[in-house]
């Protein structure tokens, strides 16, 4: 289970411009071992909610935001992982 310094850690180490397309939502998620309770949780949803999101529903700004954080730690994962 990652926490909220390991998730600053490894967004420290990430590049902006090279995160994936919105289509590898859940891919993402999966590859780096990030379930979708633990992304709700640091989301602050509901895990029906991010389901949504990641099916492509809206979600409003401050949701929208926390989860491109968790995006942004799951593409540093896989990248470090050699799973991109």
């Amino acid at each position: 289970m990652l926490g909220a310094t390991d998730l600053t850690q490894i967004l420290e180490t990430t590049e902006p411009q090279r995160l994936p397309s919105p289509e590898r939502r859940t891919d993402l998620r999966i590859g780096a071992g990030i379930g979708i309770d633990e992304a709700a949780r640091y989301v602050g949803c509901t895990r029906i909610a991010l389901i949504r999101y990641e099916l492509g529903h809206p979600i409003d700004d401050e949701h929208h935001e926390r989860y491109w954080l968790v995006m942004r730690a799951s593409w540093a994962i896989c990248v470090l992982r050699g799973v991109e």
